[in-house]
């Protein structure tokens, strides 16, 4: 067995590591901690069979770490998928990077999970999901947070580290088909709280929550704003167990006591012949559940969590009813004595019953009714979400078509002259190109049969605008490609994505040729492509070019007001009092009401006619004399 012994070393605890050998173990000494690993079980899959045939041709080339033990043993520190693969290729040593033995307590086997949580950290090896469960574990030990951020780099920024280790935990609080979707990074972390909360109340609201962004219907900042509306929106039924406020539910949907039982019976007496069979959660029954701690609240709405809430709740609302019920019979036994009185309606029940049922049913109505238009606002958001991204993939086929190829000429420079390029690639094309461009877009089909656009994110937008323009031939190729680019930015829909997928920039175009160089953007793209091809592209060609012409004709009066007030001021002494009136109004054409130089222009005819009122007094006085 060949070694070789490693330098001692330094870790940022400041705590002085022991000396760590290179050496050739034996398989038959190699031991795994049960359920230490943070990556989890490892699995005989193929590519761990993969792994095995190449070690039986060449062996293991690189080192596992392993620490050893008083009883002559070596326990994974880091590689046990190497090792499982060396037994399968039937080898009798592995290289290890070999730490000293420990005491073999609980503070070894903290070292050696803060070991291995470092090593496959540095690695980058571990998904959220694994990752949380080494921190579990490390907590699961006797560590707390803080100490655990500490273990794992120091006091050196460990407060990012606590934040990221917290941001962790809740992952394993979540049911394990939203774990397995984490670990696939499908759900973002910053989501994990909002869906823990969800399976909290029931898995299903998760599952929905998750689906109603897989399916492209909302985003992951709008679940995190709105998570049991949009839960309860995208579910046909409410789990079991979970009820909605001011719902109307069948009496045999709840586990009844003996006395509620006898209430059923007594209202049937009572009203010779008449049954309650359904219960609904008034806003009274809502607000006891909300003071036993069993709702959780929506925007117009609340669910009540807990079959046997909702039972007692609903032994409640019978209680009442036939509470209500005994009310109207003795006021109909005192009416028939004494001869005159109030008579009930037709179908038994009383006045002060209507009445109640009246506000209730308006409540219930003026849930039904908000619902109402937050389905309605809903879908008018997913139509005009279609509209949008069906407009996007048109413009970017003939966008692609016509503009990546054009003439160099003197609009094309002021245009790439006026938009900062290369410094905001990454922006320009995840406005645009991402959302447009063909092949930028994959059209994926679900489970449920429906199909949904899949856009890239802003990293991958800019390599792919990167690429693009880098692919270009020729010059009429680099300043088509960027016009392409340009365009895009300017002209796609951003409706056609979720909110919290949007990249909220607008391109801006500065410089000299500014103003210009945005009125020829649209005079090319027009030029290029012609009318008829995409209505909505037309219409909206159409709008800007007419406020581009609109904004060139007042361009074009106010520099000739500017040239008129030059002229004008210059020869202020000799101006007639409407000549003055009018330098004035040009004054306020170029430079707006309250411009600098409309006020400067301002001041001097007043100090003119102030000049002249002054000369025509001395002259009168002169005169008088």
């Amino acid at each position: 067995m060949s070694t070789q012994t490693i330098s001692p070393d330094q870790n940022e605890n400041g705590r002085r590591r022991a000396r760590v050998r290179l050496m050739d173990v034996p398989l038959s000494r190699i031991i795994v901690a049960e359920g230490f690993n943070p990556r989890g079980e490892v699995v005989e899959d193929a590519e761990l069979q993969a792994m095995a045939a190449t070690m039986r041709e060449r062996g293991c080339l690189q080192p596992i770490q392993v620490r050893a033990t008083e009883s002559g043993e070596f326990v994974v520190i880091a590689g046990e998928r190497r090792y499982r693969a060396a037994a399968l290729a039937a080898l009798t040593t592995l290289p290890a990077v070999v730490l000293c033995a420990g005491a073999g307590d609980e503070g070894e086997y903290l070292d050696l999970l803060t070991d291995a949580m470092i090593e496959n950290e540095l690695r980058s090896d571990l998904d959220p999901v694994q990752r949380a469960r080494g921190y579990q574990a490390m907590i699961d030990g006797g560590l707390r947070v803080r100490a655990v951020a500490e273990r794992l780099g120091g006091k050196a920024k460990r407060a990012s580290r606590e934040k990221r280790i917290k941001e962790h935990l809740p992952i394993l609080s979540l049911p394990d088909r939203l774990k397995a979707l984490v670990a696939k990074q499908e759900i973002p972390l910053f989501a994990v709280k909002t869906l823990v909360a969800l399976a909290e109340i029931h898995k299903g609201y998760a599952y929905a929550a998750v689906a109603a962004v897989t399916d492209g219907l909302y985003s992951w900042q709008e679940v995190i704003q709105r998570p049991v509306d949009i839960a309860v929106d995208f579910m046909e039924d409410l789990p079991a167990g979970t009820y909605l406020s001011h719902g109307s539910y069948p009496v045999d949907q709840f586990t009844l006591g003996e006395k509620a039982q006898k209430d059923l019976v007594a209202y049937t007496k009572l009203t010779e012949g008449g049954q309650i069979t359904h219960v609904r959660f008034t806003t009274d029954l809502v607000e006891q559940a909300r003071l036993l701690g069993a709702t959780r609240e929506a925007s117009w709405f609340s669910i009540i969590l807990g079959e046997d809430v909702a039972s007692r709740l609903a032994e409640d609302y019978i209680a009442a009813v036939v509470k209500e019920a005994r009310s109207r019979h003795r006021r109909e036994r005192d009416a028939e004595r004494a001869g005159a009185g109030e008579h009930a309606d037709g179908d038994g029940v009383g006045l002060a019953a209507v009445e109640a049922s009246k506000v209730r049913e308006s409540a219930l109505e003026r849930v039904q009714r908000q619902a109402g238009q937050a389905k309605a606002s809903h879908a008018e958001q997913q139509q005009r979400r279609k509209e949008a991204a069906k407009f996007n993939l048109d413009l970017g086929l003939l966008a692609f078509k016509h503009l990546p190829k054009i003439k160099v000429d003197e609009r094309v420079l002021r245009i790439l002259a006026s938009v900062d390029l290369g410094g905001s690639l990454g922006k320009i094309a995840s406005r645009g190109a991402r959302l447009a461009l063909p092949t930028w877009t994959d059209q994926v089909e679900q489970k449920n049969g429906k199909t949904k656009t899949v856009y890239l994110d802003a990293r991958d937008a800019e390599r792919r605008a990167m690429t693009f323009l880098q692919d270009a031939k020729s010059g009429g190729d680099m300043a088509g490609r960027a016009i392409t680019l340009i365009a895009l930015a300017v002209l796609a829909d951003e409706d056609a994505v979720p909110q919290g997928k949007r990249s909220f920039y607008t391109l801006r175009f500065d410089g000299p040729w500014a103003a210009q160089a945005a009125r020829e953007l649209n005079a090319i793209v027009r030029e290029r492509i012609k009318e008829g091809q995409c209505a909505a592209l037309d219409e909206l060609l159409a709008n800007r070019i007419a406020k581009d012409e609109q904004e060139a004709e007042r361009e074009i009066e106010v520099n000739e007001a500017r040239i008129r007030v030059e002229v004008a001021q210059a020869r202020l002494s000799e101006l007639s009092e409407e000549e003055m009136d009018q330098l004035l109004a040009d004054a306020q054409t170029a430079w707006g009401p309250y411009g600098l130089k409309r006020s400067e222009a301002e001041t001097a005819i007043a100090a003119e006619r102030k000049r002249r009122a002054d000369t025509g007094d001395q002259e009168s006085a002169q005169v008088a004399a």
